[in-house]
């Protein structure tokens, strides 16, 4: 196809919701520069030559960083939009900032910028003020231009304040040297944080978010891409064809994927990538196009993507890559290709809150009491009390739920309340609002909402102003109770406003219903809007978050752990024993009424062969600690920062009583910030070899709990 018919066929679109255009494909500098800092370096006539091409067919937008070639990427752009006369005004230059340019073509700083200060680079990375002004004015000298169009932060600072860095964004925007600004390669929560303060103290947002994606990494579809759309920013994929990898079958290999740093890190997952390079090389074949067209077209499918990001070191691939924009995929193909993808780690950016309420270091979880009819495992009102009963010698935190056998767990809890005298002053008593609580034992609703309307009940669920009152209201009644210490959302909801529902729990505190709010089961972009939306509106925020975590299920560290530690809100995890699997040796899986029929437990079917390592593992220590499984898989938990305490529920005493004697009566803040206090309260103690024993054989997974 000829230059001219592939700028025929660019198309333009808006980064976000901003009003600068950008070709549908962007193209990367990153391989512009000396062979010095790489060998698979394009070095400057040969590379001037790859732009002039890009922006005869139609591409007027460039990439590039500071830290490329140690700005040498930066002065061939520059040089070839002087020397090509590339009209300023509808070219976009964009370049980023926060590690560090070296003095010789060979240093390179990108993944451990604190090393530098032994070199001399002092204040030379980061997002500090002072490095955003130094690192701009340097990038515009190589650059040759009075203005970069969109000035990009590399990576998340951990040791410059936000409001530090998002100040002086702001400022080198109005001084005229960037036109915009963007985010690149961070989690959920920390591009959450930095927006948000952006926006609530009217400083210039962000525009773009430049990450890793591709077919071979769908990570960022978990948090990000939900995040992005929310704020209306545009997301342009470095990497999307995996480094070459999804250009070429996977027997094949190039010179830079043998010595790229990043390309290295693919490896990790190379036979469960060798299924998805199969399948778009049988794509590629049948249509009669290159495999680089295919991976491209399905990055292109995707509503979330603005523009990819493409880097060539030959001329003749980039021929082939432009016509992806021809390519149009169908559901049939695009399924076929996504199909065989697992969760895996974090490739990119690595790296009960601080109220006055006290709980017990275990929380004892209230699921298991109410009717045989809602799940035969349960135990009914009798077994139940004595269970509240005991647990009172060790425990005075008590979680459940308006669903719970349809009230009855609450019924339970109050009865033993009012049967046992426990001083209310004492205990705290915690239940959750959403699902439905219907009129029959047996009915159960809280994954299945759909089908609540037409069943007669309209209106309760969710988290809506008139459900929140009411379901309150009946699980008072439940209770006996004039008030419940936390009133936890069991789930987010997708149909109601976050205003409407951060208004109604903070007028249900304030009417005397409810002492604090609590959080459950939700992605860290939904907590972190719901939460900032009422410390702005100076609302009541959440103390607490009760979300699912084990040491089978880990999916929680990526974003909602940190998310919840910058808050400083206590983590009360459910299933801290992963439905007792973790109580009990590989032989007897499943050997329970519960891990049989509880819907939730079939999700560990998914990851035995992994479970069975961790599990030998926790039987293993145990054994040698003269302990039991569960006072390992419990003391694992409560080892990690930011654990306010988990929620335990048993259907045997015995196994109530071994609990608890891992651990003495005291009771803790559930914050992080005041555990520390109490640490040395607990009986059963890891060392750091024996939690890096148990965390070791864990593999990422898919989402659990509130997908």
């Amino acid at each position: 196809m000829s230059a001219e018919e592939n700028k025929k066929n660019m198309t333009y679109v808006r980064l976000g919701n901003s009003g600068l255009k950008v070709s549908r494909l962007i193209l990367g500098l990153m391989s512009y520069g000396t062979k010095g800092w790489a060998p698979w370096v394009v070095e400057k006539e040969e590379a001037i030559k790859h732009i002039k091409t890009a922006y005869d067919a139609g591409i007027q937008t460039f990439d590039t960083a500071n830290v490329y070639s140690n700005g040498e990427s930066e002065r061939i752009l520059g040089e070839a939009i002087r020397q090509l006369k590339l009209p300023r005004d509808e070219i976009v230059v964009m370049t980023k900032l926060w590690g560090v340019v070296g003095r010789t073509p060979g240093e390179s700083y990108m993944r451990d910028p604190a090393a530098a200060d032994a070199y001399g680079y002092v204040n030379q990375y980061g997002l500090g003020r002072k490095h955003i002004f130094e690192s701009v004015k340097h990038s515009l000298e190589r650059l040759q231009l009075e203005y970069v169009d969109v000035l990009q932060c590399h990576r998340f600072d951990y040791d410059t304040p936000i409001e530090e860095t998002m100040q002086a964004l702001h400022d080198v925007v109005k001084a005229g040297y960037a036109r915009y600004i963007g985010m690149s390669s961070c989690h959920a929560y920390q591009f959450h944080a930095m927006q948000n303060y952006a926006i609530n103290n009217k400083l210039t947002p962000f525009i773009s978010m430049q990450n890793h994606y591709n077919l071979l990494y769908r990570e960022e579809e978990r948090e990000m891409v939900p995040t992005l759309k929310m704020f209306g920013v545009g997301m342009i994929p470095w990497s999307p064809l995996s480094r070459g990898a999804l250009a070429r079958p996977f027997s094949e290999s190039t010179l830079r994927s043998q010595g790229d740093p990043m390309a290295a890190l693919m490896n990790q997952t190379r036979e469960s990538n060798k299924e998805i390079i199969t399948r778009v090389e049988q794509i590629a074949k049948a249509r009669n196009v290159s495999m680089a067209q295919v991976g491209l077209a399905w990055v292109l499918s995707k509503d979330h993507t603005s523009a990819p990001i493409i880097g060539i070191t030959n001329l003749e691939n980039f021929q082939d890559t432009i016509g992806a924009l021809q390519v149009k995929l169908t559901e049939e193909e695009i399924k076929q290709l996504e199909e065989p993808y697992g969760p895996r780690g974090i490739v990119g950016h690595i790296r009960l809150g601080n109220s006055g309420l006290k709980v017990s270091r275990i929380i004892l979880g209230l699921m298991s009491y109410g009717s045989k009819e809602w799940d035969e495992w349960l135990l009914g009102e009798e077994e139940g009390i004595r269970h509240i009963k005991r647990a009172q010698l060790g425990i005075q935190t008590f979680d459940t739920a308006n669903i719970y056998s349809n009230g009855e767990s609450e019924r339970i809890l109050g009865k033993a309340i009012k049967q046992l005298n426990f001083p209310r002053d004492e205990i705290v008593v915690m239940t959750k609002v959403y699902g439905v609580v219907a009129r029959t034992p047996a009915e159960r609703y809280m994954t299945r909402m759909a089908e609540v309307e037409a069943r007669g009940y309209v209106n309760q669920s969710g988290l809506s102003r008139k459900h929140i009152f009411e379901s309150i209201k009946h699980s008072l009644e439940r209770l006996q109770l004039e008030y419940v210490d936390v009133l936890q959302c069991h789930r987010f909801d997708y149909n109601t406003p976050i205003e409407e529902t951060m208004k109604a729990l903070h007028d249900v505190v304030k009417a005397g219903y409810a002492r604090y709010i609590g959080m459950s089961s939700c992605y860290a972009y939904q907590f972190h809007a719901m939460q900032n939306y009422a410390i702005n509106k100076k609302l009541t925020p959440f103390i607490s978050m009760q979300n699912h975590y084990s040491l089978l299920y880990r999916e929680e560290e990526r974003e909602m752990v940190p998310t919840l530690k910058m808050f400083g809100v206590g983590m009360i995890p459910w299933s801290a024993l992963a439905r007792g699997i973790l109580t009990r040796p590989v032989s007897q899986y499943k050997t329970t009424a519960r891990s049989q029929n509880d819907p939730w437990a079939k999700n560990y079917d998914k990851t035995k062969e992994t479970n069975d390592k961790i599990v030998s593992s926790v039987e293993a220590i145990a054994k040698s600690k003269g302990i039991s499984m569960a006072q390992v898989a419990i003391a694992w938990c409560l080892s990690k920062d930011g654990m306010a305490a988990p929620i335990i529920g048993t259907t045997k005493l015995e196994n109530l009583e071994d609990i608890i004697g891992s651990c003495v009566p005291l009771i803790v803040h559930p914050g992080y910030v005041d555990i520390w206090l109490w640490a040395d309260g607990i009986h059963v103690k890891l060392t750091e070899d024996e939690i890096k024993r148990l965390e070791e054989p864990y593999t990422p997974q898919g989402i659990v709990g509130h997908a």
